[in-house]
């Protein structure tokens, strides 16, 4: 590399290898400027002067380093910060004002927080004012705290809008080989989170400071070293910005491990199913299926119902409620065994499956079981049918097919619903409550109103992820669905979680990108308030809440069928 060395009034033009290490570059400097490499100092290295190889380029040496050469003592090398370290010695990071600090200016000791977070992310503008609360009277009471921001937004005008509304200093933007170095090293798997680390030492005090600050928001147990133990950062000492440079492009250019293949499938696998489900429900918008649906719903007599019998419920709410007992008790039916279409027999066993033919095809069916009759030999098809208008007709079919047929039969009722599916094999409805402004649980399969806890709590499901979707949006929803997310969220192994957050909120962006800017602007404003009630410590109970132990588990489908499933869940009411 080209690097200049100034001696006195002169300038020196070199050509240096930062590998062949210091004492070459000194007598590469000797030869031009005629001052003994036994006597010469060498500044310009960072905060510090040039003794060994390491310098060279954990001080930062690079191309077009101008290097400031005299004769004299040299000095004693001035050892970086635990901090400078970590981030490295050169980086400025950005005060609210626009001024900055070098690493070296953060407090030595105390706590340093590392802030991962977003503007884009509705859980992270959730917590980033209660985090500021704490910030401010924390320090208001004289101890030492300080949090830097290290920001996943989209671009820098993002950051610097919400870096705006945050107290603590802020990794520039520009700094994304570190951020995506320090995600690795703190394994990040979602935002927002916190890092609390010891600023004397270096060594990480717990990795979930929003736990921290969200039990203790004044600082009474500050500094908080019982909050797990003290560990060095996953890098070791004597890390800073170049090795962190360096070891992401080696990791990028070595051959991918098993585990990073499967990473990949799975994102691809989850970008699969989550483009397919935003596909599908655009099918219930269609004028067509509408109609033909229609014209199985007895509107007139649901909505008379609802005004006879209102269940304690708002009036649309109670039209909702009336027509999930009408579509469950006297239009659709369960389908254990297709009964034969020769005789009308129910005695039939299953005899394998087909490829749908040319008709089944147009009803979206994807696969096709077959029956046989134990009483006339006659095989019949029962095509798993996906076209929600023909189901209406059909009326049979699995959960599936149910949940289908309900979401469509929701949305020609004039209600906004959405179509939820379960990873662990499970499909439901949500649908918005204009009397309650918020989104509920609707298993049509159940008969099952508002009642989110059945399947952990009545059915004993171990769920990963529950995803809804509509027009308008792709929603993670599966918090609202389990009291135990530690133990879920252990189960998420598909996809890295930040990763799934970011994709699914960049899929609804593109969804509402067409609509008027009120809608948007609406719809805006519920995500936020459902992102709250999704926050795992702040689950909203239904009004008609009912103890784990009331909720029963699967009744739909034969014994045998529930018992495979592992959906029986406990106690009398789940055998019978």
């Amino acid at each position: 590399m080209k690097i200049f060395v100034v001696h006195g009034d002169k300038r020196h033009e070199l050509e240096s290898d930062p590998d062949d290490g210091a004492e070459v570059l000194k007598m590469q400097i000797s030869s031009v400027t005629d001052i003994d490499a036994e006597k010469m100092v060498v500044t310009g290295l960072g905060n510090g002067a040039l003794h060994d190889t390491a310098d060279l380029v954990a001080l930062g040496m690079r191309e077009g380093h101008v290097l400031t050469v005299r004769e004299g003592a040299v000095p004693a090398a001035s050892p970086p910060t635990n901090m400078e370290r970590l981030l490295g010695n050169e980086i400025q990071l950005l005060k609210k004002d626009g001024t900055s600090i070098t690493v070296a200016g953060l407090p030595k000791e105390g706590v340093i927080g590392l802030y991962f977070s977003a503007h884009w992310c509705p859980p992270c503008r959730g917590f980033t004012p209660k985090l500021a609360e704490a910030y401010n009277k924390i320090r208001s009471d004289g101890k030492a705290l300080e949090i830097v921001f290290v920001s996943s937004d989209k671009d820098e005008g993002a950051f610097a809008a919400y870096h705006a509304e945050q107290p603590w200093l802020a990794l520039p933007f520009a700094q994304r080989g570190l951020k995506n170095a320090l995600s690795n090293m703190f394994e990040i798997k979602g935002i927002p989170s916190l890092v609390l680390l010891d600023a004397a030492t270096g060594k990480t005090i717990t990795k979930d400071g929003r736990q921290v600050i969200s039990a203790d928001p004044e600082g009474r147990n500050f500094p908080w070293k019982t909050a797990g133990a003290a560990s060095a950062p996953a890098a070791g000492a004597g890390l800073n910005v170049n090795a962190l440079a360096a070891a992401l492009q080696q990791a990028t250019q070595q051959k991918k491990t098993q585990q990073e293949v499967q990473r990949e499938q799975g994102m691809a696998q989850m970008t699969s199913r989550i483009h397919s489900g935003c596909n599908h429900v655009l099918i219930y918008e269609r004028p067509d299926v509408r109609a033909q649906a229609m014209q199985h719903i007895p509107a007139d007599e649901i909505r008379k119902r609802a005004k006879e019998n209102p269940k304690n419920l708002g009036p649309r709410d109670a039209v909702v409620r009336h027509l999930l007992a009408w579509f469950k008790h006297e239009h659709f039916k369960w389908v254990n065994n297709a009964p034969c279409d020769a005789c009308g027999s129910k005695k039939t066993k299953n005899a394998g499956g087909d490829q749908p033919n040319a008709q089944e095809k147009t009803w979206m069916a994807g696969v096709v079981e077959l029956y046989k009759c134990e009483d006339c030999q006659h095989v019949t098809r029962f095509p798993r049918i996906n076209h929600p208008g023909k189901l209406m007709e059909t009326r049979r079919g699995r959960c599936g097919e149910w949940a289908n047929a309900f979401t469509l039969c929701c949305i020609c009722m004039g209600y906004e619903a959405r179509h939820v599916v379960d990873w662990t094999d499970h499909v439901w409805t949500e649908v918005y409550s204009e009397d309650q402004q918020r989104w509920i649980h609707c298993d049509a399969c159940e008969d099952r109103w508002d009642g989110p806890l059945l399947y952990c709590e009545g059915w004993k499901k171990k769920l990963t992820y529950c995803i809804a979707f509509s027009k308008e949006e792709v929603v993670d929803v599966t918090c609202r669905y389990t009291r135990q997310w530690d133990l879920c969220k252990a189960r998420r192994t598909l996809c890295p979680e930040l990763w799934l957050q970011e994709f699914i909120y960049s899929v609804s962006m593109q969804r509402r990108a067409s609509l008027p800017p009120a809608r948007q602007q609406l719809l805006s404003a519920r995500w936020e308030q459902e992102q709250k009630e999704l926050e795992p410590r702040n689950w909203v109970k239904p009004a008609n809440w009912e103890d784990g132990e009331a909720l029963p588990g699967r009744t739909t489908g034969s014994w045998e069928w529930r018992a495979a499933r592992g959906e029986l869940g406990n106690g009398d009411a789940a055998a019978a």
